[in-house]
């Protein structure tokens, strides 16, 4: 059972007459283009989406020197394959879609993946019930159509989600595919020793194995890998 809630845009929002209706233009589809291949492999073993900068920014340490498979690069979404694990990396920058459109581009590779995975970052503040968290630095919630989680525990109502892993689970709730969305609530600080923990715990248990030390630094993060 899923627990939260997702923002899902409704379909009743905008209400016109019979005769505005006939002049809408027709919807053409998605415009884009890929580069690299973007046919997914027959088998894909684990499909782990990741967005969010503090995310994105200790999963490129994994990726170094590795080249995209596929890119969309005018959306900001760029497909890794690291060991047996293929990661949709999304920088947030889209430029003509949407991000319905966007899960709709990548719906052959959710398709041919056993195993679905999404990760992003919310601010601790903003988890419910405050109280509850008050001292809280970092934690991580789940919101899955799965009866049972194998990590963390699952997001209580009524916080809410939006983003390219809603949009993903969303996907896989109407298909009928099973898959996670990871919520890491932290603070809004640098990456350090402290509010990095639950994050660095997540990507381990997703088989990203990530090596890390803390410095002190004056830039945006204090983790070194």
């Amino acid at each position: 059972m899923v627990f939260g809630e997702i923002v899902e845009p409704t379909t009743r929002a905008l209400i016109l007459e019979d005769e505005d209706l006939e002049n809408l233009p027709d919807y053409a589809g998605p415009v884009f283009q890929w580069e690299g291949k973007p046919e997914p492999p027959d088998n894909i073993e684990t499909l782990v989406f990741i967005e969010s900068q503090k995310v994105i920014h200790i999963v490129n340490t994994l990726l170094k020197g590795i080249e995209p498979v596929a890119l969309i690069k005018d959306e900001g979404v760029f497909i890794y394959k690291f060991n047996d694990r293929y990661l949709v990396l999304f920088t947030g920058q889209l430029n003509k879609l949407v991000l319905g459109e966007i899960v709709e581009i990548l719906a052959p590779w959710l398709k041919k993946a056993k195993t679905i995975h999404a990760i992003t970052t919310e601010l601790i503040n903003n988890l419910k019930p405050a109280e509850k968290y008050r001292d809280v630095v970092t934690v991580t919630k789940c919101l899955t159509n799965s009866s049972e989680l194998p990590y963390g525990s699952r997001l209580e109502t009524p916080n809410l989600i939006q983003g390219l892993g809603a949009t993903v689970l969303t996907y896989c709730l109407c298909q009928k595919h099973q898959a996670y969305l990871w919520i890491v609530y932290t603070d809004h600080l640098p990456l350090d020793s402290m509010n990095s923990a639950e994050l660095i715990k997540l990507l381990k248990f997703l088989g990203l194995d990530i090596k890390v030390s803390f410095k002190e630094s004056p830039v945006v993060s204090n983790l070194y890998m």
